[in-house]
């Protein structure tokens, strides 16, 4: 295309034209700070600025629809077909209809707070999350990086390592690789979640 998307912490999100820097368009959330970088697919452009999602036209800016996705929308979304992958802050991951907006499933995992965007390989996603409640050193304890089936948001697995994920998974063949907090570099199999190895890094 033509353009380049850009949200800005102003609260708006920016079209300009690639070639030369000129605005061609902008849409103003008052009072909302984005967090999420944006996502196109056909003629719309989705992205989360507090606690919802935006879907706009991508060539004029309009607002084709918005979703209550929660807390805080602190990640990328993720599409694949007609289905539209969000999570927020305080745990939630919602599939939606990405022409619609219209919910299909939502999951909910209590205590836990997601930042990394989901990763889609076959009929899984996968979430890598934090644990959000605070221990009195100021230690965020514990985490968990699970699967849900995509179509229906079951849990598949979930695997609970020794510090936090807040990293998004890239994901190759059967094995996911995952960064911790901690400086260390976590292989799983995307099927099982069985850990294959670990290695350490030195450094966050």
């Amino acid at each position: 295309g033509d353009y380049i998307y850009i949200g800005s912490s102003d609260g708006k999100v920016y079209c300009l034209n690639k070639l030369t820097g000129s605005e061609v368009w902008r849409y103003e959330m008052v009072g909302y700070v984005l967090s999420s970088s944006p996502t196109i697919s056909g003629e719309y452009m989705y992205i989360g600025s507090g606690s919802k999602i935006h879907c706009l036209n991508k060539n004029t800016g309009e607002k084709v629809w918005e979703y209550e996705g929660g807390l805080y929308i602190s990640s990328t979304s993720a599409i694949l077909g007609d289905n539209l992958y969000i999570v927020s802050y305080e745990g939630k991951v919602h599939c939606l209809n990405k022409n619609t907006g219209s919910k299909i499933w939502e999951y909910h995992e209590e205590g836990l707070g997601v930042l990394a965007s989901p990763a889609i390989s076959g009929e899984y996603i996968y979430i890598g999350s934090y644990e959000s409640k605070i221990c009195c050193t100021g230690k965020v304890m514990g985490t968990r990086f699970y699967c849900l089936n995509k179509n229906t948001g079951s849990k598949v697995w979930e695997y609970k390592p020794e510090d936090d994920f807040c990293s998004s998974p890239a994901i190759s063949g059967d094995y996911l690789y995952i960064g911790s907090y901690y400086g260390r570099i976590n292989c799983l199999n995307k099927y099982t979640g069985k850990k294959e190895w670990e290695y350490e890094v030195g450094d966050r």
